[in-house]
């Protein structure tokens, strides 16, 4: 059997056509990194939601249900960010194909304001901050720069609608966001704040109190892009 070979004219034809398309089709997508816990990990959840108003940017999402900043959560370290930071730097790495990320986007924050937490606010600051100049320095000795999102933590509900484990969170949210905004400044970081504006509509947006159901992930992720500091080409609602 005979392979009918290509007609040379064709194969110069097609390779000036390919020639003529714009290099954008062929280029990789930014990325962006998303970390964050419960609220983050799942098919409704923010980073996908960005991830579906952003389809010209690859979201890497590091958001694993338990995690807190710097706490052992539940005993394990594997639900400590500030010690697996490097390998989550690490995995973003390999899937962008050792370009740095356009924006790390960190929403933590709910489970380090659990009740067995509660006398070790404190530690809450200092582990934001070493978690923040981990990724700085991670990116310095590679000459790229980290460009942060600091996200403050949504609301929690009253006491009387969560589980115990949750009991005196929202207070303790509180002072976690103030904290942040004073982190922000301190580190230069892009702070936006989602536990004031929406503290008074969160019995809407969640099922248990603490987690948001897809409806407020949705809101929630738009409220991000649109407080992003992102060309304004790239927020929702923009006329192309």
């Amino acid at each position: 059997m005979k392979v009918k070979k290509t007609n040379p004219v064709f194969r110069i034809v097609i390779l000036m056509v390919v020639m003529m398309l714009p290099a954008s089709l062929f280029a990789q997508k930014p990325g962006w990194l998303t970390i964050g816990d419960s609220n983050g990990h799942g098919p409704d959840a923010w980073p996908a939601q960005l991830q579906r108003l952003l389809p010209s940017v690859e979201i890497v999402n590091h958001s694993i249900p338990g995690n807190t900043i710097g706490f052992d959560n539940l005993g394990q370290k594997r639900l400590n960010t500030l010690r697996n930071i490097h390998q989550y730097l690490q995995e973003t790495e390999e899937t962008l194909n050792g370009k740095a990320p356009q924006h790390i986007l960190v929403w933590l924050g709910t489970n380090d304001a659990k009740k067995v937490f509660a006398q070790r606010q404190d530690e809450v600051k200092t582990n934001m901050e070493s978690l923040i100049d981990s990724i700085r320095t991670y990116y310095l000795t590679r000459n790229q720069k980290a460009h942060i999102t600091l996200i403050s933590p949504p609301p929690m509900s009253p006491d009387s609608c969560i589980l115990e484990k949750y009991h005196g969170g929202d207070k303790r949210l509180a002072d976690i966001v103030k904290t942040y905004a004073g982190i922000a400044k301190e580190k230069q970081c892009h702070f936006i704040n989602i536990y004031q504006p929406f503290h008074p509509v969160f019995q809407a947006m969640n099922k248990d109190g603490v987690h948001l159901i897809p409806e407020g992930e949705y809101i929630v992720a738009r409220y991000i892009l649109l407080h992003m500091d992102i060309p304004e080409s790239m927020k929702p609602g923009h006329s192309k």
